[in-house]
């Protein structure tokens, strides 16, 4: 039967994290976030998830250790979801799925978000400054240490706009195409999300 993984990366704010739980929810099996891992370890430094960011722009290691980490959990899972910018790459058997959202939307979603106790905001054009700053850190840093351009959505399985629609009505579009793309039936590979 082979591993039924499937990893989510895509634009920050995009809704990553609650897809992808609610995804591994629909599945039934266990989840890992690598973002949550970085705002754990931002939080143990005593720095901002940005500033973490540019930090492993001069220090490698803290990537290596982050997607060690990840890599460590899919070959330890045969079934299961990971949200990581880098999982499509690292772990290429999988189905990849990448969420792009609306720049002023995500940049909302993120000043609003209770749960990130490392990025904390005092108004939206300092979110967006933060948000754009850590943006640019990491394509400088994927493409420095492994030659990748996360916006080439050649890159993955299906594409899906999550600005408008519900969290669960975009795990379940991506549970049907997962689906579909394991059974090698067709499948629209970009999605836009509606009400």
């Amino acid at each position: 039967m082979g591993k039924e993984i499937v990893t989510i990366t895509g634009s920050l704010g995009s809704g990553k994290s609650v897809v992808g739980k609610a995804v591994a929810a629909l599945l039934g099996v266990p989840y890992f976030s690598t973002g949550d891992l970085q705002r754990a370890l931002a939080a143990r430094k005593g720095m901002t998830t940005l500033e973490l960011n540019r930090l492993a722009e001069t220090d490698p290691s803290i990537d290596y250790e982050i997607d060690g980490l990840m890599q460590e959990f899919a070959g330890k899972n045969d079934r299961c979801v990971i949200d990581s910018r880098l999982a499509w790459h690292f772990v290429p058997y999988s189905f990849k799925c990448y969420l792009q959202v609306d720049e002023k939307v995500g940049i909302e979603r993120i000043l609003g978000d209770t749960r990130r106790k490392s990025e904390k905001y005092a108004s939206l054009d300092e979110a967006y400054q933060a948000v754009k700053g850590r943006k640019a850190s990491e394509e400088k840093r994927f493409a420095a240490l492994y030659d990748l351009d996360l916006s080439n959505m050649e890159n993955y399985d299906l594409v899906v706009d999550t600005s408008v629609a519900r969290p669960e009505a975009i795990a379940g579009k991506v549970v049907e195409c997962f689906r579909k793309w394991r059974a090698g039936e067709d499948y629209q590979k970009y999605w836009a999300s509606h009400l």
